[in-house]
């Protein structure tokens, strides 16, 4: 009673009351604590326990396995483990629930994996399915969660998906950006009992925005009661339309979402200062940034930061960018500094000192991330200063870093096509390096700004009809615009194409959406 009051004093003065202290009450007591933000208090009524002639029940051990999950420490949480495994609870279904959750939390995703496939089929619930299945998605695993929701689809026939499942599929569909995966996901959605809550259609707003089908965000955001919208939903929407660059979308949305009496919240902010940095909206953004503290209350964080100084230096205000770091009252995170030196490189050798000052203080914070040194050594290379660029590349193999090996995929009717940078692989390897030679004016995989210049004038031509391309490391552009003309079979009609670039100096994903009539082309 007293910890459903969040009156832990009180309910820890009864249990001091209390003569017979048996593992029930314990129990409570640790719940009690583990529930109400205080699992470092329970652990030590927990090791109390364990000095008495008390054993722990089952439930009780799902308890304390919460309070190390809450905390994030992964070696109490073996250690627990091993304690479940020598009580003799390993196999109750509640407890490998919750060790699922809990290796799946700590990114060891094979033994939650482990875990799982010990369960036979008849006896795995809904909870147990969910459990592995957002593991997956939460772990970047998308194709995995997808493949275990069909699984869980065909040979749990009998159960059914609740809405804690479909999030968990949604945001995985999110991932993998491909807009026929999207379209799948929402027909089945619509065909379910759960097409009109609230949560689910949040999050399929939010995989469409990702997918590079913003329409299709907003006619879900319509189809919604307006009185449904609450803060969560409005913000998704407002940004996606950031992440488009849409700023007038964006802005319109603000003014009906306040004319709904609904009260923003600091996403909603992240939102509209995304849509004005892409549109380039320097004053707007201003604007919207004080905003937030002087008419909300809300104290703006470090992505929010990192977001208008990304916006000022890309319109080249690269010395107010500075000073705007200089004044913040939060420490500066990579996000912020990094924003800055991919101004710098943005516009040239025109400030190197600059460059250099945003570098070192990344240097610090992050070392190992190699994509820094790679744009600090571009700079240095753009302004000809080859001394400094191979002391780049010397401080690089001091410190052990190494640059990733570049990627691209490209997904032709739901299914992924991968290549890495020196990758022959693919069963198709020898036609797509062909007629590569024929396509491209340099070098095949040389990642130069002719191919990429080539590549996305063909890409508004050639690509098949929904075709989502994921480009990573600015790698290899034409190796999957060759897939993809192949794959057209000549008769070529398009309606979207999208381009997911991960941009490591503000950890977000830009669209570029690029729409048109649908039209066919015959090439040969």
């Amino acid at each position: 009673m007293y910890f459903a009051c969040g009156d832990a004093w009180s309910a820890r003065q009864v249990f001091a009351g209390m003569c017979d202290r048996d593992v029930v009450s314990r129990t409570s007591l640790i719940s009690g604590f583990v529930q109400n933000g205080c699992p470092l208090q329970g652990l030590h009524h927990f090791a109390s326990m364990m000095h008495s002639e008390v054993c722990p029940d089952f439930v009780l051990l799902v308890t304390v396995l919460k309070a190390y999950m809450e905390l994030d420490d992964l070696p109490g949480a073996t250690a627990a483990h091993s304690l479940v495994v020598k009580s003799g609870f390993d196999n109750e279904l509640d407890v490998v629930i919750v060790l699922t959750s809990m290796y799946a939390k700590f990114g060891c995703i094979m033994a939650a994996r482990a875990l799982f496939d010990r369960v036979p089929i008849p006896r795995v619930n809904v909870i147990l399915w969910n459990a592995m299945i957002s593991g997956y998605s939460k772990n970047g695993l998308a194709k995995e969660a997808v493949q275990l929701f069909k699984q869980m689809r065909k040979v749990a026939r009998s159960m059914t998906p609740d809405s804690v499942t479909l999030r968990s599929v949604i945001l995985a569909c999110a991932q993998l950006d491909s807009v026929e995966l999207a379209e799948w996901m929402e027909d089945y959605v619509r065909g379910s009992e759960f097409k009109d809550d609230v949560l689910v259609n949040t999050a399929l707003i939010d995989m469409y925005s990702k997918a590079g089908s913003i329409d299709r965000a907003h006619t879900i955001f319509e189809r919604m009661h307006v009185r449904e919208r609450d803060v969560v939903v409005w913000s998704a929407l407002i940004v996606g339309y950031g992440a488009h660059g849409h700023v007038k979308e964006a802005v319109t949305l603000f003014e009906d979402m306040k004319r709904a009496g609904v009260k923003p919240n600091d996403v909603t902010f992240l939102g509209l200062l995304s849509a004005c940095n892409h549109g380039g909206a320097v004053e707007k953004g201003w604007s919207y940034f004080h905003s937030m503290k002087h008419d909300y209350g809300i104290e703006p964080q470090h992505q929010h930061y990192a977001c208008m100084v990304d916006l000022l230096a890309r319109a080249g205000h690269l010395d107010r960018a500075y000073h705007f770091i200089m004044d913040m009252p939060i420490k500066p995170e990579m996000s912020v500094w990094g924003a800055l030196l991919h101004g710098c490189k943005m516009h040239g050798h025109s400030d190197m000192a600059l460059a250099e000052c945003a570098a070192q203080h990344i240097f610090e914070l992050e070392h190992s991330n190699a994509g820094h040194y790679v744009q600090l050594a571009n700079l240095y290379a753009s302004a000809g200063m080859w001394s400094h660029v191979a002391g780049v590349r010397l401080t690089m193999r001091e410190r052990g870093v190494s640059k990733e090996t570049g990627c691209s995929s490209i997904d032709i009717n739901g299914e992924m096509h991968s290549f890495h940078a020196g990758d022959h692989s693919h069963p198709r390897a020898a036609e797509i390096f062909a007629l590569l030679s024929l396509l491209s004016p340099t070098p095949a995989g040389g990642g130069g700004g002719q191919d990429f210049f080539f590549s996305m004038a063909l890409f508004s031509l050639i690509l098949p009809e929904g075709a989502c391309v994921t480009v990573r490391q600015n790698w290899s552009y034409p190796i999957i615009l060759s897939l993809g003309i192949m794959t057209s079979q000549h008769e070529l009609g398009f309606y979207c194409v999208s381009l997911a670039i991960t941009k490591p100096w503000y950890g977000t994903q830009k669209k570029f959406v690029h729409k048109k009539k649908r039209h066919n082309y015959n090439l040969l």
